[in-house]
């Protein structure tokens, strides 16, 4: 117990004469109620998959850097029979948590009841001092999530269950165009500010921790696959979890072909989860021995290091994408109009952002039939291949290649 709280306990003694049974009820609520005496739990509240998680790392490192003698519990949800990349499985390996809280989605009936009970239970039990909540939420769910956490779940403080200034959805300019809002990692370092924290005053680090251990794998991986390291090397993003965000592959094909064309010893490299290995396949039969699947083929720290030994990637908004933004690689990123313009474009100044604006922008569909993905088509094979070029010009004096840059 810190010397001045002793001191108090003395001096209530000396003055009220205070039993030594009370004394040892003052001194457990002196301990229980002090930030110093001992680590308190502490829960963040952060669902999502790989790019939502990645966005907001840096506003998590902010919230424990703030709080480095108490203890984090992470609480997410759980998708049952889903192959995404969890919250869980990208921030387990920064053991910036000491455990995890998962819930399933709430479903109707006696068996929802039993879940929320379950969580309720769980919070409770660890009696957090506080929540941080680094998830979106509508205003009515936001209502809802203060009552839930506050008063069912007791948690004395709650960070981000109430109003904040998110714009809201669909904003449109003078012009009619999609008001452009702050990427995303931005808003949550605002957030954490606002909360009197402190946050990175200049360039933001994901501090993801590539270890011997993953260096190793893409040493041996790169040597299986016959990857010079003086060679042009460009990854690959054709997929992603939501159809209307996939550029076609054909085009994906043709920019390979111009990219090789340009540069014979260029080594091309496809990225991304097992269900985009089937695409990754469809490049290599279209371009053989130039192009390596590595679709599924690696965890998420080996792909963090493979990416970061490329020059270049170029693909979809995709978790992908925001892992080789995260590791310091240069993108050329391809967007469809379903979301505001800024929010999830990947963090950096070296990226190109390619994206237009029809009149359907802001539709947030998943899978595009009416419009046949028109944002997503208007972009074409020459307008990447310019980006392609801007970046190279940038990037080719900072890692070595093979041969001189002559231009694509």
């Amino acid at each position: 117990m810190p010397p001045a709280t002793q001191q108090v306990l003395r001096s209530l003694t000396d003055v009220f004469g205070t039993s030594a049974t009370s004394v040892v009820a003052l001194e457990f609520l002196f301990w229980s109620n002090s930030a110093t005496s001992m680590a308190r739990n502490m829960i963040i509240y952060r669902t999502g998959q790989l790019g939502d998680t990645l966005a907001s790392l840096p506003a998590i490192r902010a919230i424990r850097d703030a709080y480095p003698n108490d203890n984090f519990v992470l609480l997410t949800d759980r998708q049952p029979g889903q192959r995404w990349v969890s919250s869980w499985d990208v921030l387990e390996p920064t053991r910036l948590f000491s455990e995890v809280l998962f819930y399933t989605p709430l479903r109707r009936g006696f068996a929802g009841c039993c879940r929320v009970l379950d969580v309720v239970f769980q919070i409770r039990q660890r009696r957090p001092a506080a929540l941080f909540c680094l998830r979106e939420f509508s205003w009515n769910h936001k209502n809802r999530a203060r009552l839930f956490f506050r008063v069912i779940c007791g948690i004395p403080n709650c960070y981000g269950c109430g109003s904040d200034d998110r714009q809201a959805f669909g904003r449109r300019d003078s012009l009619g165009k999609m008001v452009r809002y702050p990427r995303e990692v931005d808003y949550y370092l605002n957030l954490v500010s606002r909360w009197g924290m402190p946050t990175p005053a200049g360039s933001v680090s994901f501090g993801l921790p590539l270890s011997d251990k993953e260096r190793a794998r893409i040493d041996a991986f790169w040597w299986k696959e016959r990857i010079a390291e003086t060679v042009l090397t460009i990854g690959i993003g054709p997929g992603s979890k939501m159809p209307a965000k996939r550029w076609p592959l054909d085009r994906f094909v043709a920019v390979g072909t111009r990219i090789l064309n340009a540069f014979p010893e260029c080594r091309l490299i496809v990225f991304g989860g097992i269900e985009d290995r089937v695409q990754g396949e469809e490049i290599v039969r279209a371009l053989p021995n130039r192009v390596v699947n590595a679709a599924g083929k690696l965890t998420l720290l080996e792909s963090a290091e493979a990416l970061r030994r490329c020059h270049l990637y170029v693909g979809n908004d995709t978790g992908t994408m925001h892992i080789a933004a995260a590791v310091g690689t240069p993108c050329v990123a391809i967007f469809s109009a379903r979301d505001h313009p800024g929010r999830w474009e990947p963090y950096g100044s070296n990226h190109v952002v390619l994206r237009t604006d029809p009149p359907c922008a802001g539709c947030l569909l998943d899978v595009c039939v009416d419009q046949d993905m028109k944002c997503l088509k208007d972009i074409s094979v020459n307008q990447v291949m310019r980006a392609i070029e801007s970046v190279l010009d940038q990037v080719v004096t900072s890692k070595p290649m093979g041969r001189a840059y002559a231009g694509i």
